[in-house]
């Protein structure tokens, strides 16, 4: 399997709001892209031990392949 994330740090005060642009930008690539070949996907924020202000958007893939292929459609 192969994991893609992207890690990103927020302003303090913006978590809410960069969690809701995150999830729609999660439902846009699911919809419009070959990330809807992923498996898995999550959202991490840190409240123990990591920052709040850190999130970690993840997307599972079963293949290399499955993450670089291109619609053919």
């Amino acid at each position: 399997m192969y994991l893609c994330q992207w890690h990103l740090d927020l302003a303090y005060g913006k978590q809410s709001q960069a969690l809701e642009v995150l999830q729609m930008w999660g439902k846009e690539k699911m919809a419009s892209s070959e990330f809807r070949r992923a498996r898995q996907t999550r959202l991490l924020v840190g409240h123990l031990g990591v920052s709040p202000s850190h999130v970690t958007d993840e997307y599972v893939f079963e293949t290399l392949a499955d993450f670089e292929r291109r619609s053919r459609e």
